[in-house]
């Protein structure tokens, strides 16, 4: 059976895409680098596959307008055979990825996103989408949470010259660590290490995460004695402080 071709809903000519990526680029300066979940790297293709389909029954499936005429499908099942659509992606962090898209799509979709590798292979990974924005003429900002921690360095080269900035910020969120402890706040260890943990398995580096896993571990037994805990932060943050940046 012949797939369904993809379909590209953007109506832009390149060099207004580019204008638009520079604007979305400058505007996102402005905003505090503290409100930032996780670090975003630029990945700007132009031939970026995106299937979209929902949990629902057929009475309740949704279709959403283009903006100009006639509607646009979501399919109900990651394997119903949609036809997939071309997106323009903008960037890209561990957790997720933003795209430009010719279609308003409610948050809470499911999503299979197509990335393509440093080598040139692609790869799918599946998410939700999470926002999604009207930016100007007909053009929607849409914003994708993947299910999975993907690795930044094979897909994006600025990755390999951050590799410092990486292992400092993971530093200091081990360093924070020892905070909460002082304090006695379970809950908040709890967030920081799973921080820890996504972003070192996100930027590369297996051995803090497993540190950071390890440490959790110990929270989750040790509810009431935070001397154990106490020691694994010490240890998550030599780990940190002693780890090859390259």
């Amino acid at each position: 059976m012949t797939q369904p071709l993809p379909q590209r809903t953007l109506r832009l000519e390149p060099s207004d895409v580019d204008q638009l990526m520079h604007e979305l680029g400058r505007d996102a300066r402005i905003v505090a680098s503290s409100r930032r979940q996780s670090v975003r790297l630029p990945y700007r293709r132009g031939d970026c596959e995106v299937l979209l389909w929902q949990h629902s029954t057929a009475g309740e499936a949704r279709h959403f307008r283009t903006g100009t005429h006639g509607e646009v499908d979501v399919w109900r099942s990651a394997a119903s055979g949609g036809r997939p659509f071309v997106m323009e992606s903008r960037n890209l962090s561990i957790q997720g990825i933003s795209l430009l898209h010719g279609v308003f799509v409610h948050p809470g979709t499911r999503c299979r996103v197509t990335l393509t590798d440093r080598k040139g292979e692609r790869r799918p990974v599946d998410g939700v989408v999470v926002a999604c924005r009207y930016l100007r003429g007909g053009v929607h900002e849409l914003g994708v949470r993947f299910d999975a921690i993907i690795r930044l360095r094979e897909y994006c080269p600025e990755a390999d010259a951050m590799s410092r900035d990486f292992l400092a910020e993971l530093q200091a969120r081990a360093e924070g660590l020892a905070l909460e402890v002082e304090a006695g706040n379970i809950a908040a260890l709890r967030v920081l290490g799973e921080a820890v943990r996504t972003r070192a398995l996100g930027y590369g580096y297996q051995a803090i995460a497993e540190g950071a896993e390890s440490l959790l571990k110990v929270i989750q037994a040790s509810s009431e004695n935070l001397e154990p805990v106490e020691r694994e932060c010490k240890a998550l943050v030599d780990r940190c402080r002693w780890t090859d940046p390259s």
